[in-house]
């Protein structure tokens, strides 16, 4: 359950006047509430996690891992429209995911094109322990490249797959229930509770992604390239099976990609002051994020088995090399992929 502005202590480092915009006396105000149930109709408990993100500045997210095939998010909300006082407004609520298929391909066909001795280099730097060493920045580049050359590519990587917008009763009250179908991807989901007047801003989607990504490249990058890569090689039905990273099973993991997209969420709906009574929401309204994630192993086999490997064999070869070579299991247990994730098991079938 969140109440009020879920990232308030995120305004302390803002200029003052913004950190009292929406928090005057004749204030607005939310209150969510989420749960999760299996197909059974058990309730799969959650877990408040503090992010491991230090920009910007942190709160806590509810967050459900590993969950099951066949779930439903059950939800209620109530709206305060001005002083506190319970009254019906307008919500709006909206689902992202993370298309682990797109960024996947997108990887799988930048390295295609890479020499040999790119690829020895991109290894090293995953074995030296590097952080945004040369090639993981050219990966990250090409991946860039990729989004700004295409109008539709950047909103594509973090689509909404579910939007409404409800009217709360005279209470404020409002409910519902989200079932996960099984057609939808294998994945993290954002489920988002926006309270607040505002047209989206005259900016494409892609375009807001892009400068998006700008912001938060490094971030994105760090949390979920291993997890990219193992999904590569996997793709490339050959000997060659990488375990997922110990650091994308757990919740912190899902929170932390939480976060990014709350704040994606958060500055998409452009500057709000007032509502229909005269009275303020905080500058970007309310935004109350929720995170759910799949189990990792099923995101990597999902996903792999929906993008065309183009990798040339002799790139398969090298990394089965390496591998496999003597002196890199005594590195295993320490080895970190670009500055924080740790890949705690590497198994090679050869």
């Amino acid at each position: 359950m969140y109440e009020g502005l879920q990232e308030e202590d995120a305004l302390e480092d803002l200029p003052w006047i913004i950190q009292y915009v929406g928090v005057a006396e004749d204030k607005a105000n939310l209150k969510t509430r989420c749960e999760l149930r299996d197909a059974t109709g058990n309730l799969i408990s959650s877990e408040l996690v503090q992010p491991d993100i230090s920009e910007p500045t942190k709160f806590p997210i509810h967050t459900w891992t590993n969950i099951p095939d066949d779930c439903t998010i059950a939800w209620d909300a109530q709206t305060f429209t001005c002083d506190d006082e319970a009254g019906s407004d307008r919500l709006e609520i909206e689902i992202l995911t993370l298309d682990y298929v797109l960024l996947a391909q997108m990887s799988n066909d930048i390295l295609a094109d890479w020499p040999q001795e790119d690829i020895e280099g991109l290894l090293a730097e995953l074995e030296s322990n590097s952080s945004n060493g040369t090639y993981e920045q050219k990966l990250w580049k090409g991946l860039e490249a990729k989004i700004d050359t295409s109008a539709e590519l950047g909103n594509l990587i973090m689509p909404t797959i579910y939007s409404d917008v409800v009217q709360t009763d005279d209470d404020g009250m409002a409910s519902g229930q989200i079932p996960i179908p099984d057609f939808w991807p294998k994945s993290e989901y954002f489920l988002n509770f926006h309270y607040g007047y505002s047209a989206r801003s005259e900016a494409s989607e892609s375009a807001k992604f892009l400068q998006f990504l700008k912001e938060w490249g490094i971030t994105l990058l760090t949390l979920i390239v291993a997890l990219i890569i193992t999904i590569v090689f996997v793709a490339t039905g050959g000997a060659i099976t990488i375990a997922i990273p110990a650091v994308v099973t757990t919740a912190a993991f899902v929170a932390d990609l939480g976060l990014l997209a709350h704040d994606f969420l958060a500055t998409g709906f452009g500057l709000i002051d007032e509502n229909t009574e005269g009275c303020l929401f905080p500058m970007y309204g309310f935004n109350h994020t929720y995170s759910f994630g799949f189990n990792p192993e099923e995101i990597v086999e999902d996903a792999s088995n929906n993008i065309n490997s183009t990798l040339p064999p002799e790139t398969i070869e090298l990394v089965e090399d390496w591998l496999t070579e003597s002196d890199f299991w005594s590195k295993v247990v320490s080895l970190g992929i670009l500055g924080g994730i740790a890949l705690a098991a590497v198994r090679s079938v050869v």
